[in-house]
């Protein structure tokens, strides 16, 4: 027999009265100021793991975090995650925090870009470096064994990637970033710098990238191979995307033991 309260949430739910709301006659009212502001909240957010061929809990892995670009999902992302996992990385594909509609599609941002509104992505951001993703590799190392961690990012998540590996050289070993869109040397003070200095920085870019041009991750090489850290830039002959030989590149690159073979400002073709 159902209990009194189940069958009053069933009666609320199925109600014929609560299925539309009542109409309201239109008022003419006076134009009123209005504030809109962003408040933090604690949301649960979807995580996918790949986990490599002959994975188990207690053997340590590397430990690679994919973020997605701009307007996609970990979903779709997932394709590069299966040839990192397939080269024996545990892969974690979270979900940026922020929907909106994508061209017919709901897409995700990191950073609550397509607002425009500067201040609530330095917030957005702050939130992801301090927060999110440190945190994210904490729960994964109650998961499995983590003996080292990537972060990797395509296009927005390449810079999201590159901002919170290189602020965060505790957390992160070493920055895969693909298809950067911007660089600005400002992002990262000379103690910045100095701190992550043992941290690998892998750069790939498509030389005919029409929608981020290579000039940002040539910006970026310069910057930061200029200030000591190990940087190997990659281009190819491609545009805005994830190269599959270029992807297979990078999983050999993250297992790499040292960063000898990626001195500063190494380039290769």
């Amino acid at each position: 027999m159902l209990s009194r309260s189940l069958i009053l949430v069933a009666v609320l739910v199925c109600s014929p009265a609560l299925a539309a709301p009542p109409e309201t006659t239109p008022v003419e009212a006076p134009a009123l100021a209005t504030d809109v502001f962003w408040h933090e909240a604690p949301t649960l957010v979807p995580v996918q793991l790949v986990f490599p061929p002959g994975f188990t809990a207690e053997a340590p892995r590397t430990l690679v975090v994919a973020l997605h670009g701009f307007g996609d999902t970990s979903s779709r992302f997932r394709p590069v995650a299966d040839v990192l996992a397939a080269a024996g990385h545990v892969v974690a594909l979270p979900e940026a925090t922020y929907a909106f509609p994508a061209g017919g599609r709901i897409g995700f941002d990191w950073t609550l870009h397509h607002l425009g509104d500067p201040a609530a992505a330095a917030h957005a951001i702050r939130l992801l470096g301090k927060q999110y993703l440190p945190e994210l590799v904490e729960a994964i190392r109650g998961r499995v064994t983590v003996d080292r961690v990537i972060l990797l990012g395509f296009s927005q998540g390449a810079a999201v990637a590159l901002l919170t590996g290189l602020h965060d050289p505790e957390t992160f070993d070493a920055v895969v970033s693909f298809g950067l869109p911007m660089f600005n040397p400002e992002w990262f003070g000379p103690d910045v710098l100095g701190a992550a200095r043992d941290t690998r920085v892998l750069l790939v870019h498509g030389t005919h990238d029409e929608v981020a041009p290579i000039d940002a991750t040539t910006r970026a090489r310069d910057g930061l191979a200029g200030a000591g850290l190990g940087v190997t830039l990659r281009t190819f002959d491609g545009g805005h995307t994830v190269a599959p030989a270029e992807l297979e590149a990078a999983a050999r690159w993250i297992a790499e033991p040292t960063p000898a073979a990626s001195a500063p400002g190494d380039e290769r073709p």
